[in-house]
């Protein structure tokens, strides 16, 4: 009866160290400049994708800026109507209150008829600028004396305020932001770009080393076009 024989692991591993100096060094190095492009070409998407974004930014902050200068227009062209209205909305009934001031005189000296005459007047330029400002602006942007109880002032810049507040298309948008947005895409999109030179580079240390017929430069050249194409990748890919 003879002995189980015992697998020696020293003759195990010297199978496998053997196996792996037999691995072609030119099919391993073609395998990674296989890797290394199709990264770059995945960083040029990205870049790309980017660069759309940018683009859409730009055609985003123009449309943005014309609906703000249309809604700015609007508003000034009622605010001037407004400010016109009130002033004719002053004049009569600072008009009306000289009426009846002139209504007093008349019925000091026994004119009777005369100052009733003025008082109807009063009342009627009165109606009107009531009948002005229900139809043209707020009242409650006008600014009153508190002695003679006419008004003095259109509050004109409060107006204009709330007039682009009241604006919700115009007041949700931002310009300026989608600006930035747009510059923020474009320099990631350029600096994704920049990291493909690192993988060019890697590409042609990796062919160099398959042309190269000495056997201890290839692994040099090897490693140093894999450190290059990991640093770059990494900082490509996950610092974006």
């Amino acid at each position: 009866m003879t002995d189980a024989v015992v697998p020696s692991w020293e003759g195990v591993r010297e199978r496998r160290l053997a196996r792996l100096q037999r691995v072609d060094a030119k099919l391993v190095i073609a395998v990674l400049i296989g890797l290394v492009s199709v990264t770059g070409a995945v960083i040029t998407w990205k870049s790309s994708q980017l660069g759309e974004k940018a683009v859409d930014r730009d055609r985003q902050a123009i449309s943005e800026t014309v609906l703000q200068e249309q809604s700015n227009a609007n508003v000034e062209t009622q605010v001037r109507d407004e400010q016109q209205a009130f002033a004719q909305y002053k004049e009569d009934l600072t008009n009306a209150q000289l009426l009846d001031a002139q209504a007093d005189t008349f019925a000091s000296s026994g004119l009777t008829a005369e100052a009733t005459h003025a008082r109807d007047e009063a009342a009627t330029l009165r109606e009107v600028a009531d009948r002005l400002a229900s139809l043209t602006f707020n009242i409650s942007y006008v600014k009153v004396d508190p002695t003679s109880k006419l008004p003095t002032e259109f509050l004109i810049d409060q107006r204009r305020a709330d007039l682009r507040q009241n604006d919700d298309q115009a007041a949700k948008v931002n310009p300026d932001q989608t600006v930035a947005q747009a510059v923020d895409f474009r320099k990631r999109s350029q600096r994704l770009e920049g990291w493909t030179i690192p993988l060019v580079i890697a590409v042609l240390l990796l062919t160099f080393a398959t042309l190269t017929r000495s056997a201890q430069a290839r692994p040099w050249l090897a490693t140093v076009a894999v450190v290059i194409y990991v640093a770059s990748a990494s900082i490509a890919l996950l610092g974006d």
